[in-house]
């Protein structure tokens, strides 16, 4: 018996827009793994040495960074007014709700709660804006 119902990753793979989208998002990928090492890197630098090299070594990850937001705006710019809107809609969502809840906790620091670093802050906007694009996603779909 044949079955031909689709498979998960036949769905991810349809939802993943053109091949020049699906071409755009590995860009993504790869310069965020790229970011991800070199913040790791300069993390590890800075904590086992100081001056000229900790500074270079920090700036390490910010030039690095620049290749992700070129690699999701040239994402935007080359993608359908739908992705496009979606993805609008996730960036809002992460940026509103991100702020709510940071700006919530900051009160909660302020009355005994440990302190939030500012990646940890960064990770709760990244999730937020996965969330809103995921509810964008299956609202529109």
């Amino acid at each position: 018996m044949d079955d031909t119902r689709p498979t998960v990753w036949d769905w991810l793979k349809a939802s993943c827009g053109t091949p020049a989208d699906r071409t755009n998002q590995w860009r993504i990928i790869w310069w965020s793994v790229a970011w991800a090492i070199a913040y790791l890197v300069a993390t590890h630098v800075l904590e086992s040495s100081a001056g000229v090299i900790a500074w270079l070594t920090m700036a390490l990850p910010a030039i690095v960074g620049i290749g992700v937001v070129a690699a999701f705006v040239r994402f935007l710019r080359e993608t359908d007014e739908f992705t496009r809107s979606v993805q609008l809609e996730g960036l809002a969502v992460g940026f509103a709700v991100g702020v709510g809840l940071l700006l919530g906790y900051g009160m909660l620091e302020s009355v005994g709660a440990p302190a939030l670093d500012t990646p940890t802050a960064a990770v709760v906007m990244l999730l937020c804006w996965s969330a809103g694009v995921l509810v964008a996603t299956f609202r529109y779909r």
